[in-house]
């Protein structure tokens, strides 16, 4: 490996061959975990809009997914409507993180005993 200025060069390879080919596929595993909680905790969000706006905000703009359910359970007292659509949502988790997992799966190992 040979630098050459602020290029660094791996058998002829530039900055973005080296990025996509060396240190992408390492960081898939952080990248994976990140992704993943990072989508659940996204359709978690509730206690800040609720305690911003408790009523949906004007014209519901500020109206989540938690914040749906818990609405439809308590207030509006469909407890079966609120058990339903948080179902709905378990399952739309799991899809999205099984087909993230699935995107992620492919495995970099490099085998360094020669």
């Amino acid at each position: 490996m040979a630098a050459v200025g602020r290029r660094c060069l791996l058998d002829g390879a530039g900055p973005g061959q080296t990025f996509r080919a060396i240190t992408l596929p390492l960081q898939r595993p952080t990248l994976l975990v990140g992704l993943v909680t990072g989508v659940i905790s996204t359709f978690q969000t509730f206690d800040a809009v609720y305690a911003l706006t408790p009523e949906g905000g004007p014209a519901g703009v500020t109206d989540v997914v938690a914040g749906r359910i818990y609405h439809e359970a308590f207030p509006n007292r469909a407890g079966g409507q609120a058990a339903v659509m948080a179902v709905v949502l378990f399952v739309l988790l799991v899809a999205v993180t099984l087909v993230q997992q699935r995107w992620f799966a492919r495995r970099t190992t490099y085998d360094l005993s020669t």
